[in-house]
């Protein structure tokens, strides 16, 4: 029975930590630091292989992230301001906005 019960627990988790990126996750992933336009653009077509996120917005495992804290952490180093406004969608859609 425990055996079952650690099969079950282990396939659960898996899934959950195995699961397909979205496409914000995909920008928030390859867009800080871009430079030019241009690549921004690149990347917001690649990006638009995944589906859409369509789970709650979140406050991270441990709490304190916000809508404000992605911003900040993703696009700091951001000099395209394509990428910058990209990101700050994607931690809208994300992150709540506290």
């Amino acid at each position: 029975m425990a055996k079952i019960i650690l099969l079950v627990f282990c396939a659960l988790f898996s899934s959950a930590v195995m699961a397909e990126q979205s496409r914000e996750e995909c920008w928030l992933d390859n867009l800080p630091g871009t430079k030019n336009d241009v690549v921004a653009q690149q990347i917001l077509m690649d990006c638009s292989k995944y589906n859409p996120y369509i789970g709650e917005k979140s406050d991270g495992w441990f709490g304190g992230k916000t809508m404000s804290w992605c911003i900040r952490k993703y696009g700091e180093d951001t000099v395209s301001q394509r990428a910058a406004m990209i990101i700050r969608a994607a931690c809208f859609k994300l992150y709540e906005n506290k």
